[in-house]
């Protein structure tokens, strides 16, 4: 184990990554065997050794719930993890599940989110260049025939519609 005194959990590589930034960025579903492993282990690094939910890494500003697979999600929001952090870009984690159409993982921020003021924030959330959730799903198959859309597309364009998504807010590209 890991002891306190003789490793800060917080501490980054040489890389801007500390190590529940390194756990949950690597704990793909299907990469990893033992995933009730990995969640004892998260759930250690934060209760016992106080590793920080929302420490962002040195590269691209993401927070562990930028990365999270869907088994983390709910672990980290119940550990305190902002759904509102914002990258460089001002992607939020609700904007980057929904570019890799990770329905589950954006049904959970939306389920933490729901009957809150932030619901509202996170599904109308602009980046940067001002295109929000929705229109970050729409980009990810522009020319896409409707036959090969999926069904986690189809899944994440029905729970961002279903919290309230505005269609008529138009990006400012």
């Amino acid at each position: 184990m890991i002891e306190r005194s003789l490793v800060d959990v917080n501490q980054e590589d040489t890389n801007g990554s500390t190590i529940l930034d390194t756990v949950v960025r690597h704990s793909e579903k299907g990469a990893v065997e033992d995933m009730e492993m990995l969640l004892a282990l998260v759930t250690w690094l934060i209760d016992e050794k106080g590793a920080d939910v929302n420490d962002k890494d040195g590269n691209l500003d993401w927070a562990p719930l930028h990365v999270a697979c869907s088994p983390f999600v709910g672990l980290l929001l119940d550990r305190g993890a902002s759904p509102r952090s914002l990258d460089y870009m001002g992607m939020t984690p609700l904007m980057a599940y929904v570019m890799h159409a990770e329905a589950a993982c954006v049904a959970r921020l939306l389920e933490h989110a729901e009957g809150r003021p932030t619901v509202n924030m996170q599904v109308h959330s602009c980046l940067n260049a001002g295109s929000t959730a929705l229109h970050l799903l729409g980009q990810m198959c522009p020319n896409t025939h409707v036959l090969d859309i999926k069904e986690t597309q189809v899944q994440t364009l029905e729970l961002l519609l279903g919290a309230g998504a505005d269609t008529t807010i138009i990006d400012s590209r």
